[in-house]
């Protein structure tokens, strides 16, 4: 797992959106304020496990939430 500050993360994005799709590496991105984010190749897979096993339908969580539910 890798973590990464934002600032470091925008001079260097190719580099890191390498890292994750190459080697499957989980990134974490430290921001102000706490909060962070975390970019991941294997999104479906964790839905699916998430969800109970249910199809992926494009939702996107963010701090728990699905970004229909906003």
């Amino acid at each position: 797992m890798l973590a990464v500050n934002y600032t470091n993360l925008r001079d260097n994005m190719k580099r890191y959106m390498d890292q994750v799709t190459d080697d499957y590496e989980t990134m974490i991105v430290t921001r102000k304020n706490n909060k962070n984010v975390v970019i991941l190749k294997k999104y479906k897979e964790l839905r699916k496990s998430l969800s109970g096993g249910l199809p992926d339908k494009g939702f996107i969580f963010l701090r728990g939430r699905s970004a229909r539910e906003r």
